[in-house]
This record gives C-alpha cells, structure tokens and sequence, in this order.
C-alpha cells in the first residue's frame, strides 16, 4: 500500500511538472521571451526534465508491483519503452519551441507535450488503482498507439533540433573562417605598410579629441625622423594643447613624461613655445624625485620606462633648447645629484 502511495504521488508530481511547462509555453504556441527574460526558460526546461524522470521512474515502479500486466507478457521494455519516449518528446518539444522552429510546433506538441504525458500519467494511476477496467477494454490500446504516435512525433523533433544544431554549428564555423581569413588578410595588407603608413590608418579613426599621452607614448621607441615628424605633427593638433602637455609631462607615468619631452626636444625650431620651459623643468624634477626614490630607475622597463637612459638624454637635450633659465638649471643639478646615486650612472 505505502508503495502505491508513493508511485501515486511521483506520477502526480510528474503530471503536475508537464502541465506547468505545458502552461508555461503557452501550449508551445506562446511568444518565446527573449532578452534577460529569456533566463526564466530554465524552469519549464528543468521542470520537464525532471518531469519526465518522475515519469520514467513511476512507470519502473508501477511495472514492479506488476500492475501493469495488461499490457503485455513481458510489458516491461514496451512500458519503459513509451515512458521513455513521451518523456524524450515532451523535453524535445519544448527545446523546439525555444528555438522557434516552425508553426509546426504548437500542434505536435499539443499532442506530444500535453495530451501524451497527461495520458500516460493516467494510465499508470489506473493500473494501480483500478486495474480492472484497463485489461477488458479496448481504449487503452488505442491510448498506448496514441502514446507511441508521440513518442514517434518526438523523435523526429529530435532529429530536427539535431539538424538545426548542426546547421548552426557549420554556420559559426563558416563565419569563424571568414573572419579569420579576413583578419589574415588585414595582417598581411598591414606588414606590407611601412610604420608610417601604418600610422596614418590609426590616426584615421581617431577622434578630434584624443589626448596627448595618445600619441607621445610612443615617442620613446620612435627613431625614424619622417615616422617622429608625424607623430609630433598630430600631436600638437590635440585641443589644449599646453594644458594637455603640462599634464603629461610631469605625469607619473615615465613613458608619458618621456613621450612628452620628446616632443620638446624634436618639434622645429619655430614650434617651439619659451612657455613649455618651465613644465620642462617640472618634469625633470620629479624624474629626478623617482630616481631618490628608487635606486633601480635605470632599469629598462619596456611598459613604464622602455629606455631610461635616452630618457635622461632628452631631458637634458631639450632644456639646452631653451634660454638659460634659474628654474631649469636648478631641476638639471637636481637631475645629476640623482643620478650619481644610482648604480650604473651614465655620463651625460
């Protein structure tokens, strides 16, 4: 008797799951929510799935208390058989559904996501409670043909998610090639530029307002006069100009800083502001409060600082293009006590 209650009260459970995702889906013809929405399709999918163990695990226990002996002699592969296959077609309907695959979809699963699982969860409450009224008629072959149609009708919705999958897996990899080709190609364009050319395309897509530190960051690694003229070209084009190199050349990142007097010391002659001067000097006295502060700033360091010593270099070359100043002699002594308390000290 205990065991009957339990086989009961799984059937109803698993009766209860299909209804809901059944409800849930609008009897599969409702509208699939998309966006962040489209989270909430977990629960009719687990709910299915879980559904449909329930199912499959009533029937086993049905079968084991031998009330399903109508059936057949041996029922149990036939049972276990439909168990199996409505469970798979309710889930496979519902995937279906998800994806949008047809109109098709809302009849079949009509049928093979409501009626079927219904059916055959009320086929299993009769033969444990009322197995007298299933072996005389004849309503239960034509309910266990029904159940088989849907098992049948799942398979092949099953086979069509297979299809749609494979068809959308050979979609991606056909669009993954062709991007990389097109990446290839690009490279390949790209290598046959020379640097210059390369930089011209970048400072395309800029935009008017791009900062300074942009630009003069790559400075320090840039030996080439035509590729220097042009980056220093551009750069003097930013909006705020001054404001925008006093910011990056006392900035306490090297490289921008470096970048920055750069730019001092390679623009013409006739660009050169006497104003720039004192941020000159800025700069070279918080190069030379690193340098107190660390006895390793010599140390390339190809992110921060790729080349300290043509760094000292320009600081030094672009304050003798200035006239002799209290402020930038002042910040050059600062400069060379540092530097003579650093291990390796390059003359300068």
């Amino acid at each position: 008797m205990l065991m009957a209650v339990i086989t009961t009260l799984t059937t109803l459970a698993s009766m209860l799951l299909f209804l809901a995702s059944f409800l849930m889906s609008g009897a599969f013809a409702g509208r699939v929510p998309g966006g962040s929405n489209a989270a909430g399709l977990v629960v009719p999918l687990f709910g299915s799935i879980l559904a449909a163990v329930l199912l499959l695990t009533a029937s086993a226990m049905t079968l084991g208390a031998h009330r399903l002996d109508w059936v057949a002699a041996r029922p149990g592969a036939w049972v276990m058989g439909l168990a199996l296959g409505v469970g798979i077609a309710a889930v496979a309907l519902l995937l279906a559904w998800m994806e949008q695959l047809g109109r098709w979809v809302a009849p079949v699963g009509f049928l093979a996501g409501g009626v079927a699982p219904l059916l055959a969860g009320s086929l299993l409450l009769l033969s444990l409670w009322a197995p007298e009224r299933l072996g005389s008629d004849n309503w239960p072959k034509a309910a266990g043909a029904l159940l088989l149609l849907s098992s049948a009708l799942g398979a092949m919705t099953a086979m069509a998610l297979l299809t749609d999958w494979w068809g959308l897996q050979k979609d991606n990899a056909a669009r993954v090639a062709a991007t990389e080709l097109q990446e290839a190609n690009e490279r390949a364009r790209r290598q046959d530029l020379t640097p210059l050319e390369q930089l011209r395309e970048d400072y395309a897509s800029y935009s008017a307002d791009t900062p300074l530190w942009v630009f003069v960051a790559g400075l320090p690694d840039t030996d080439d006069p035509a590729e220097r003229a042009f980056v220093i070209d551009r750069a003097l084009k930013v909006p705020n100009f001054s404001q925008q190199l006093e910011r990056t050349i006392t900035d306490g990142h090297p490289r921008y800083r470096h970048g920055a007097i750069e730019l001092i010391l390679h623009v013409n002659a006739e660009r050169l502001d006497p104003a720039w001067a004192p941020m000159l000097a800025r700069a070279i006295d918080v190069s030379a409060r690193e340098m107190a502060a660390n006895e390793a700033w010599l140390t390339p360091d190809p992110m921060s600082n790729p080349n300290p010593t043509r760094h000292v270099a320009a600081m030094i070359a672009a304050a003798d293009r200035f006239v002799p100043s209290t402020q930038l002699s002042e910040a050059l002594v600062k400069l060379r006590r540092a530097l003579a308390t650093l291990p390796g000290d390059p003359e300068f």
